[in-house]
């Protein structure tokens, strides 16, 4: 079993006067195994902090933060795979040697590189260009990479960052239907932190929905479309995009009336 628990969270930055900023005011909810988890709410609300404190980046200043994967003892850790925003990509290294940077860095015994630089690059679609540099690649193609590196570790659960939000709308488009398609392949466990109703509603199997800052879990939704049937024109989604839209839009009304 793969999952995440975060069980009231708390978390607070400290400004240069002193003065504290409140981000977090005991967020909780759960990811689905072998599924996707869509962390939805709008910009500064606290999304990627919560990704933080579930990477071990940040600290919480209080609650609880569980990450389990099937293949590890019981409260040990797992292997995660982080996508950031950016690739952030080395660009004096070619693609499959950027991957196989991440396999070195995991321990992964070099005998095993091979054939996961295969797989990997195969399944993003860049298996013709394993040999080229980042800075000849479209932003697209360079997420990609990124994508194909947080994979070839083989995380038990797969974190996302707004992967697609600096993309063209063409591009984003194919890259989410493309990443739908590899998690549902590998029965990849993953959590994708973004502030796009309709990418939420086309990605996640699950939708928590964050009000704004100092953020609280507004409403969580079972997407009713298995994602074998997601299709952007479907009445089906279209209604549900609807409901969640509504719904985060009257989170943010009221925000702003209190």
């Amino acid at each position: 079993m793969a999952y995440i628990l975060v069980e009231r969270v708390f978390k607070s930055f400290r400004w240069p006067d002193g003065t504290l900023l409140q981000v977090l005011r005991g967020v909780s909810f759960e990811t689905k195994e072998y599924s996707i988890t869509c962390l939805l709410g709008p910009s500064g609300c606290g999304k990627s902090t919560v990704l933080n404190i579930i990477a071990g980046l940040e600290r919480a200043d209080g609650g609880k933060v569980e990450v389990k994967g099937g293949d590890t003892p019981s409260g040990g850790p797992c292997r995660l795979g982080y996508v950031f925003q950016d690739p952030r990509l080395l660009n004096w290294k070619r693609v499959d040697e950027n991957v196989a940077f991440a396999l070195k860095g995991m321990g992964v015994p070099k005998g095993e590189w091979g054939p996961r630089l295969a797989r990997y690059l195969e399944l993003v679609a860049l298996s013709d260009f394993r040999r080229q540099y980042p800075l000849f690649l479209s932003g697209g193609m360079r997420q990609r990479v990124g994508l194909a590196r947080a994979l070839a570790v083989e995380p038990a659960v797969l974190l996302m960052d707004e992967p697609f939000s600096k993309l063209d709308q063409l591009s984003a488009r194919r890259l989410r239907e493309d990443t739908l398609s590899i998690c549902r392949k590998l029965s990849q466990t993953a959590l994708l932190v973004t502030h796009d109703v309709e990418e939420a509603v086309y990605l996640g199997d699950r939708i928590v929905t964050l009000a704004a800052r100092p953020s609280v879990v507004a409403a969580i939704y079972e997407n009713p479309i298995p994602p074998a049937d997601r299709s952007w024109d479907d009445p089906r989604f279209i209604e549900f995009k609807k409901e969640v839209l509504n719904s985060v839009l009257s989170v943010a009304v009221e925000k702003s009336s209190a």
